[in-house]
């Protein structure tokens, strides 16, 4: 070894470089500046609109049509007014609706069990109760998801017009 490369080989040796503690910090305060940046332009609301909320009791309506089939038992869709809060639930679901949004149910009378709830059966034929759920936003525009009686199959209908 040459006299050069002995002396290259010890700067290198007491070359100054990033400690462990900066690397550290650096990369904390990188992900730092991701939440708050990806909190600003994820671009969600905290409250969901109503299209998202009739796809959801679309889903959670074939949800238990679907378990009813394959279980051979009835299942239920219950819908409870009597809190301040509405909710649309099954035995391990509940779906809240948001305030200010106004939710009805057509069904038979047979399908109340007070004034203030009523269900949706479906049974392991595939078929239900049927009826429609309707909702009404705080702009007074109407939804629903009509239950087909026959097949137990929700469809979706937005902005209802009277």
């Amino acid at each position: 070894m040459s006299i050069i490369d002995k002396q290259q080989s010890k700067n290198l040796e007491n070359s100054a470089g990033f400690t462990l503690i900066e690397m550290l910090v650096v990369l904390f305060i990188i992900a730092l500046s991701g939440f708050i940046f990806a909190g600003q332009f994820s671009g969600k609301n905290s409250r969901p609109n109503t299209e998202e909320i009739l796809q959801q009791i679309s889903n959670l309506i074939l949800e238990q049509r679907l378990l009813s089939i394959t279980t051979g038992k009835p299942e239920y869709i219950t819908i409870d007014f009597s809190t301040p809060i509405k909710t649309i639930s099954t035995v391990d679901t509940i779906l809240e609706i948001p305030n200010g949004t106004i939710i009805e149910l057509l069904t038979t009378d047979k399908h109340l069990i007070n004034s203030k709830t009523a269900v949706v059966q479906f049974n392991p034929d595939g078929s239900s109760s049927g009826g429609a759920i309707l909702l009404i936003n705080e702009n007074s525009k109407k939804s629903s998801v009509e239950i087909n009686w026959l097949t137990g199959i929700p469809t979706l209908k937005y902005e209802l017009v009277d």
